[in-house]
């Protein structure tokens, strides 16, 4: 009986040290200066002494990723619920995160990974890795699916933030310039019961 709680609690750790390594890989793979490398070292000790995963950001060479609770993101169209679980089942074999979902900094609407944001709740996740954008940034290009022509973001802040609506599946089709970064995070550590107290 100690030998399986002690194992258990070795498991856990393990889980702990290799979601903490894949941080640290993500974030240093990230990472275009010295100066750089060194605030993810400090933000990734922070973060094993004890502070919250939200807490914790890194910047990429054009994007900057932070970890968000999910009560901040904001759908902003319908999914497909087929898709979702079998998203939800694909991240679960996985158990690692690897796509972070692109939002507005500013709102939390989601830009592109609805089905993922879906899909992480599924999970029981509580933070996602996030890359904070705004929809005013050149980087980030909105086109109809339907006509290929630019879309007006106005139009997607006034139906999901100021009618608390989503837009019909597959309205829109984000571009970024460049493409987004990966993340190797495992999904125990975007759960809060994980998170250091």
């Amino acid at each position: 009986m100690q030998r399986d709680i002690f194992m258990n609690g070795l498991e856990d750790r393990q889980g702990m040290q290799r979601g903490l390594l894949g941080l640290v890989r993500a974030s240093i793979h990230a990472c275009s200066t010295v100066h750089e490398i060194g605030t993810v070292l400090k933000a990734i000790d922070s973060l094993a002494k004890g502070k919250h995963m939200r807490e914790y950001s890194f910047a990429h060479p054009s994007y900057c990723v932070d970890i968000k609770p999910i009560s901040f993101l904001r759908r902003s169209k319908e999914v497909d619920d087929g898709a979702v679980q079998a998203l939800a089942d694909s991240i679960r074999e996985a158990d690692v995160w690897t796509t972070p979902i692109p939002i507005d900094i500013h709102t939390g609407i989601i830009m592109d990974g609805n089905h993922r944001a879906r899909a992480a709740l599924l999970l029981g996740l509580d933070y996602l890795p996030c890359v904070l954008l705004s929809y005013r940034d050149p980087r980030v290009r909105v086109t109809s699916v339907r006509t290929g022509a630019p879309f007006d973001v106005d139009d997607i802040y006034r139906c999901v933030v100021h009618d608390v609506e989503m837009l019909p599946y597959k309205t829109t089709r984000h571009d970024f310039a460049p493409s987004l970064p990966c993340t190797e995070i495992r999904l125990g550590m975007l759960r809060a019961a994980s998170m250091p107290s």
